[in-house]
């Protein structure tokens, strides 16, 4: 399991990407999708098309982290907008990792 601070940011990229993509492949989708710098120690997390899979890619000031966790069973509930990328806390992130709806568990913003 991830641990989060408070202090950490979290961006998804609300559009299915190609899961292909490794660490290279999301840099670039974290610059030119969610438009946000990959070095800065945020969280960047992306889905399948089935929302069966999450990645998250992170930098920790000397490298990249790459996570990703594939459901057994069921999907993940992923927030949809009208932009190409959402931010949400740290523990909306864990809601969501643990198949939660984390739009309604109504923590304060």
């Amino acid at each position: 399991m991830l641990a989060f601070s408070s202090t950490d940011k979290v961006f998804l990229g609300v559009g299915k990407i190609d899961f292909r993509k490794q660490i290279t492949g999301l840099i670039k989708s974290t610059q030119e999708v969610i438009r946000q710098n990959p070095y800065s120690r945020c969280y960047f997390a992306f889905i399948n098309r089935k929302k069966t899979s999450i990645k998250i890619l992170h930098y920790d000031g000397s490298g990249f982290w790459l996570h990703q966790k594939v459901l057994s069973q069921g999907k993940f509930r992923w927030p949809s907008s009208s932009d190409e990328s959402i931010t949400m806390s740290p523990m909306e992130l864990q809601v969501l990792l643990m198949q939660g709806d984390p739009v309604s568990a109504g923590f304060r913003p």
